[in-house]
């Protein structure tokens, strides 16, 4: 998915990536990847080639789906035909014919998602002889169906998964009913899993609040890290796109505060809109306050907000940033604001940490915990709380530099080199015979 759209490169893209690479690196395990969606299994194959991961399985699913694809694309083909020679008004038919199709196509969609799922994970022991020595499933992104999926050539292999957060069960507002539902069925089938992971103590807590089941493991947890890329930039030294940015909205001349996040409800930028608003009196003149991300789902009209606010001419949204031009921006913006309402991690904050920007982000859920010692934490449904934080920091450059000093230490700790580790051991837990799991 982040592959074919960069704007949908969340923190989850970046954690499957680096640690099929750093798993690649350490050399103790084989990875070999496995792409459950047809529609994204070319790009898979891509991004495992350019990173130097073994394609030996993707190739192989490669075949079949075009095995699986040759009677329905000429099925369609000839609906489509048959529909547009009709004698009747050309407009009708028209509109017709792209709505028996738009029908088909996603009946056939369904079909061939469901064909293809089927024939990889029935045939993945055919395809890689894993009997020759230990071998692990493991699931990275829960809607691909791997962990629940009846595998019959490794009807006893173990089988690991990544939870990143419980969101969808701790806060149902931001999801449809049927999601929610969804979600609270998959954790209750949790059982048919050997290990679980979880990316924070935050996510692995709550995880052990909603399950009804105590796991046949202790969860591993591993904390994420961020790309080499996420460090300290010169001026001299920063992208083309930022650059651009800076001097399109003339931030070169004075501070700014940056938060990089999608624009929906869970990411709080109404209130940071509010704290923002009732700081910029006390803040140096020109302060701006800077919006990265994409437009998320119900999210508030930001910009009548802002006019509301009469601070439209210090609100800049930059819309989808590259991930390139982050670690400039971060060296270049003044303070990282990031008071979301609940993370699994947080990932945007460790990536500020790493670039030397001083952060304000919340003191709920994994940033409070994870983050407190290296930011100033602010409670995110308080708006004077938020305006303090962001004014203290703006007006005292010796706090500032404290925090640049102590966020940059913490995030020196956190590798991919170590999170592949920490999951290195979690596969080998995964192999030990344990009993099952207990109520």
């Amino acid at each position: 998915m982040g592959r074919n759209n960069k704007a949908s490169r969340t923190g989850i893209y970046h954690y499957i990536r680096n640690l099929a690479k750093a798993l690649a690196k350490e050399g103790q395990v084989k990875v070999i990847p496995v792409c459950l969606s047809y529609a994204h299994l070319s790009l898979a194959t891509q991004e495992c080639l350019e990173h130097g991961l073994d394609i030996s399985l993707l190739t192989q699913q490669q075949s079949r789906l075009a095995a699986i694809l040759k009677y329905p694309i000429s099925l369609s083909t000839s609906l489509a035909t048959k529909l547009g020679n009709r004698k009747t008004n050309k407009f009708f038919i028209t509109i017709y014919a792209a709505k028996a199709l738009l029908a088909f196509n996603a009946k056939l969609t369904s079909a061939v998602q469901s064909r293809f799922r089927e024939r990889t994970i029935d045939n993945i022991g055919k395809v890689y002889n894993f009997h020759a020595g230990p071998c692990v499933l493991h699931e990275t992104y829960r809607d691909h169906g791997f962990t629940h999926a009846r595998i019959k050539s490794l009807p006893d292999t173990p089988r690991c998964i990544t939870i990143y957060d419980t969101i969808p069960i701790k806060f149902p507002d931001y999801f449809s009913p049927e999601a929610s539902l969804e979600f609270e069925s998959f954790i209750n089938k949790l059982t048919v899993c050997d290990q679980i992971i979880a990316i924070s103590d935050c996510t692995k807590n709550d995880l052990l609040d909603a399950i009804r089941l105590k796991p046949k493991r202790p969860v591993v947890v591993t904390p994420l890290a961020v790309d080499t890329r996420f460090k300290p930039v010169r001026p001299s030294e920063w992208s083309p796109q930022a650059v651009q940015l800076l001097q399109q909205f003339d931030l070169l001349k004075s501070p700014f505060i940056l938060s990089v996040a999608t624009l929906e409800p869970r990411k709080n930028i109404p209130n940071l809109l509010k704290a923002f608003s009732v700081a910029k009196p006390s803040l140096p003149y020109g302060t701006k306050l800077v919006l990265v991300g994409t437009k998320g789902w119900e999210q508030t009209d930001l910009d009548k907000l802002a006019e509301s606010l009469d601070i439209e001419s210090s609100i800049v949204f930059t819309g989808y940033l590259e991930d390139e031009s982050l670690p400039s921006l971060l060296s270049a913006a003044s303070v990282f604001c990031y008071p979301s309402l609940y993370e699994g991690f947080g990932l945007p904050v460790l990536e500020a940490m790493s670039c030397g920007c001083p952060v304000v982000t919340s003191n709920t859920s994994s940033l409070g915990k994870f983050f407190s010692t290296s930011s100033i934490s602010v409670d995110p449904t308080n708006i004077q709380e938020i305006a303090t934080a962001i004014i203290t920091i703006l007006n005292n450059p010796g706090l500032a530099d404290e925090l640049r000093a102590s966020g940059f230490k913490q995030s020196s700790t956190l590798t991919w080199s170590n999170l592949a580790k920490i999951t290195i051991s979690a596969y080998k837990q995964a192999i030990s015979p344990l009993a099952c799991w207990t109520a």
